[in-house]
């Protein structure tokens, strides 16, 4: 049985699904995607379980989501964001300048997905999900209308989950979950400059206080216990010009 996708959403199902359904090897391979990709330091981890792009609502669909336990066994859940360069050159300092730029009015926009999931949890931990004023909210700077506000000024208008019920099935196991210190994020993009990447990922954690973990599509490619989940994907998505990639860089 093979696994070959498209674009984004298919590379991005064809790593997780390929690991969840490899019963000889799969735990093993997301340890080497946590702890040597991303770079968690409190696994190995175990008893992992994957929510695939599952609502939250006004909160958006993550990619990914994965709860696990960490080497102490305590409750972890990490959100994964993906993006890929459809044969151009995704270039992650550049998506921050939009970001700040536009004051978030991009929602296909990386750190405007990863900060959404930082509100989410956010709220969770304040026992404010549920709220639909910001009166009582200083989390984000006031101009960030649309974070908080669904870019609308009206004060009424918070984001907050609705009655779908099984979205709120959804997030009654993360707030069982959540608490702070548990919650990680990750994105999952082409491969960038080294002295960009840095740049970047201390400008947003001392800018908007989201430590984010950083896996390239070329280092997944790279590693023994991945590259096969996602051979197929990744070739099958090239171009005839040059095999310019529709997923990976050209540096």
């Amino acid at each position: 049985m093979k696994i070959i996708g498209y674009s984004e959403r298919g590379a991005m199902n064809a790593l997780f699904y390929g690991m969840a359904n490899d019963t000889s090897h799969g735990v093993d391979a997301m340890n080497t995607f946590l702890s040597n990709l991303a770079r968690m330091n409190n696994g190995p981890f175990s008893d992992f379980t994957i929510y695939s792009e599952f609502s939250l609502s006004d909160f958006g669909e993550p990619d990914m989501m994965i709860t696990a336990k960490d080497k102490e066994g305590k409750n972890v859940l990490f959100f994964i964001e993906a993006k890929v360069s459809c044969g151009s050159y995704y270039d992650l300092s550049k998506q921050l300048d939009k970001h700040k730029k536009k004051m978030n009015y991009d929602s296909s926009n990386l750190f405007f997905q990863l900060r959404l999931k930082q509100y989410f949890v956010q709220r969770i931990i304040n026992n404010t999900l549920d709220n639909k004023t910001d009166d009582h909210l200083n989390f984000f700077p006031e101009e960030l209308k649309r974070l908080v506000n669904r870019g609308k000024d009206s004060k009424n208008n918070l984001r907050y989950i609705g009655k779908n019920v099984i979205v709120n099935k959804t997030v009654k196991k993360l707030e069982a979950i959540i608490e702070p210190g548990n919650v990680y994020y990750i994105a999952i993009i082409p491969r960038q400059d080294d002295s960009k990447e840095s740049k970047t990922l201390n400008e947003v954690k001392e800018t908007y206080g989201l430590d984010f973990h950083i896996v390239t599509w070329e280092r997944i490619c790279k590693e023994e216990m991945l590259k096969d989940y996602v051979a197929l994907t990744i070739d099958f998505n090239k171009e005839d010009d040059k095999n310019k990639s529709q997923i990976l860089n050209r540096l």
